[in-house]
């Protein structure tokens, strides 16, 4: 499936990062911190002092002489971000999607051990949990659903000027688009999936493409998801459409049903679990009559797209017992249907 977001400055200059999204994403996280110790060193230091789980606990004078660089290049290999200061030294490994190298982080441990500097730090951030030792342990181990809720702290509770608050409220939209933060708790759905994503990993990664429900089932956490996903099912009911259960990794995964031939999906992004979607996939549209009144249209690739969405919180979902809730999912089910198939040519 898909979606047609809004344009995104850091979004737009990754395109050109190919294959190197990890390589980007870093690059991105140290510019914004070199801009803020030349602008803002108190946002800077306390940023870092986060960072480094309080090893860093930086005066706006020492972040004159705060040094960050990428991919310094030692025997011991090239660690992803440096940070020295007086006789500090940090090195930071980062990860996104990748794994570790063989003994990665005891390497860069061995040569920390060996620098000239006093006070040492190893940080690990990466998107999910460090399930294995085999390559070394951090001292520090950071999340980067952690580095967007502190720069999201940093612009609430600080006067930033323009230019700065700019860049951050892009890189933090960046990282959004990117799936490296965590949704934000609004019903149980979304506390289940942080939950299964803090436990386990991405849910898009493990659940992978599911034909039953028999995965879900399994999972504790992910009973909330189950249920509105079975709800979501009953619906179709209402069309007189058989729906097929489907699930995938794109947007950062996905899971609902498709039908007519994947004519068009009927699903919820884990990435925004209380909002569920409608949106056509093999159905061609014509543009003539889209009068704009319901959802949206939006090009993939050459595919005109239309969709609909459902914020379940607006209409009081959660608030309903099931037969109100299915009344609201086949109520929106039903509109969406009609009016894609209006809009459709076939």
């Amino acid at each position: 499936m898909g979606s047609g977001g809004r344009d995104n400055l850091f979004s737009n200059l990754n395109r050109w990062a190919i294959r190197q999204n990890e390589n980007f994403t870093t690059e991105s996280l140290v510019l914004i911190l070199k801009r803020l110790l030349s602008d803002k060193p108190d946002v800077a230091c306390r940023l870092l002092k986060n960072f480094t789980d309080g090893f860093l606990d930086l005066s706006n004078e020492q972040a004159t002489r705060t040094s960050i660089q990428t991919q310094t290049t030692i025997d011991e290999g090239k660690p992803d971000i440096e940070i020295t200061v007086d006789d500090y030294l940090v090195y930071i490994e980062v990860k996104i999607d990748s794994e570790l190298g063989v003994d990665q982080l005891t390497r860069y441990r061995h040569a920390l051990e060996s620098a000239d500097k006093k006070r040492t730090l190893l940080v690990f951030l990466s998107r999910y949990p460090l399930t294995s030792t085999n390559n070394g342990t951090p001292d520090v181990a950071v999340r980067w659903y952690q580095i967007a809720d502190w720069i999201e702290g940093a612009l609430l509770k600080n006067q930033i000027d323009d230019v700065n608050k700019f860049l951050l409220n892009q890189f933090l939209d960046y990282l959004k688009k990117q799936h490296l933060t965590l949704s934000k708790v609004k019903s149980p759905i979304s506390i289940g999936l942080n939950s299964y994503r803090e436990r386990v990993g991405d849910p898009a990664t493990i659940l992978g493409r599911m034909r039953s429900f028999d995965r879900l089932n399994k999972e504790p956490e992910l009973k909330p998801l189950r249920n509105l996903l079975k709800i979501m099912k009953e619906a179709f009911e209402s069309i007189k459409v058989m729906p097929r259960l489907e699930s995938g990794k794109t947007q950062g995964g996905w899971a609902g049903f498709v039908f007519n031939r994947i004519e068009g999906a009927f699903c919820i992004y884990y990435y925004s679990p209380e909002t569920v979607v409608y949106e056509t996939y093999n159905l061609k549209i014509d543009l003539d009559k889209f009068d704009g009144k319901i959802g949206k249209i939006w090009m993939e690739g050459r595919r005109m797209r239309w969709k609909n969405e459902l914020d379940l919180k607006d209409v009081g979902f959660f608030q309903n017992e099931k037969k109100g809730q299915l009344e609201v999912i086949q109520s929106f089910l039903k509109e969406s249907y009609a009016y894609s198939r209006s809009i459709g040519v076939r």
